[in-house]
């Protein structure tokens, strides 16, 4: 039981004590192996939605050379937990950075949707989606769900002087198990699209930054842009098409400094919301990395252990 309670209080620490891991340079002589920790919360509009969301996936360096492309690659496994009013997303996720341009990350997922507006809603053709059309709806909410699915998402990352471009896809596919017909809409509250139960989805986003404050001449680093995003099923065709404003900041070097990004993107393309309220978003993001075998002696020495 001591060993128990032990395992449960050390993964516990590792989540909440941020701010005490060490933030080691990036570079071949990076301390290895490490355990990299990453918790972000957010609020989003049109469609309203909040979320709090969590990984933490140990990594090693993979081939770090100090070459231009192989200074920050690495390769980990781990598991990735993210809580909203309408559903809870769980499993375990593979991350590979081959070269410093390229990172692909594999993600199981176990989906516990919730009996609410936001939750399974069955439509009869590709119609208005927004909240208040699903309170209106004529059909029963088709009540707690669960979804068994994988999730491939490559990534893209390029800097040249202040410029930063970044491109990224998710892959998505997922199994619903409810007792509706294969042909049966049905509306997801994570990507706000009409789905078949079982189904293929993409979203593709890419945006171009200015680095206009960099962190090394001030201790705020700012990111200022513009960026687009599709999603889209493959088996309902229905789509939505963003396009708008990008902007990343994080006011301080110190250990514990979150990242902050603001989103605003008007719909170009989409059943209900075209010249109506844009899709916003607020998301706060920790990130911590600390060498494996630090961190234990730190949170043991910590319980007195």
């Amino acid at each position: 039981m001591r060993r128990l309670s032990l395992l449960v209080i050390l993964s516990l620490a590792l989540l909440s004590a941020g701010p005490a891991l060490a933030d080691y340079p990036e570079g071949p002589e990076r301390p290895d192996p490490w355990i990299f920790l990453k918790a972000r919360v957010g609020v989003q509009f049109f469609p309203l939605g909040v979320m709090g969301e969590v990984s933490a996936v140990p990594q090693t360096a993979l081939a770090r050379k100090d070459s231009l492309v192989l200074q920050r690659t690495y390769i980990g496994g781990g598991g990735y937990l993210r809580i909203t009013p309408s559903f809870l997303d769980v499993g375990p996720r593979f991350s590979i950075r081959p070269v410093d341009l390229f990172e692909f990350h594999a993600t199981g997922v176990a989906t516990l949707h919730y009996p609410t507006v936001n939750g399974r809603v069955p439509f009869d053709v590709i119609a208005a989606r927004s909240y208040d059309a699903r309170q209106v709806h004529p059909h029963e909410n088709l009540g707690a769900a669960f979804t068994l699915g994988v999730r491939l998402s490559p990534v893209l990352k390029l800097k040249l002087g202040p410029v930063i471009a970044v491109y990224g896809a998710t892959f998505n596919y997922h199994h619903m198990f409810l007792d509706v017909a294969d042909d049966q809409l049905i509306y997801d509250a994570a990507l706000d699209l009409l789905l078949h139960k079982t189904d293929w989805t993409i979203e593709h986003q890419a945006a171009v930054m200015a680095e206009v404050l960099d962190g090394e001449a001030t201790a705020v680093r700012l990111r200022l842009g513009g960026t687009v995003r599709q999603r889209l099923s493959l088996g309902t065709l229905d789509e939505t098409l963003n396009a708008g404003f990008i902007g990343m900041v994080k006011p301080g070097r110190k250990k514990g400094w979150p990242e902050v990004l603001v989103v605003v993107m008007p719909y170009i393309r989409d059943t209900d919301r075209v010249l109506g309220g844009p899709w916003m978003f607020l998301g706060v993001t920790w990130e911590f990395q600390e060498r494996i075998g630090g961190a234990a002696d730190q949170v043991a020495q910590a319980l007195g252990y």
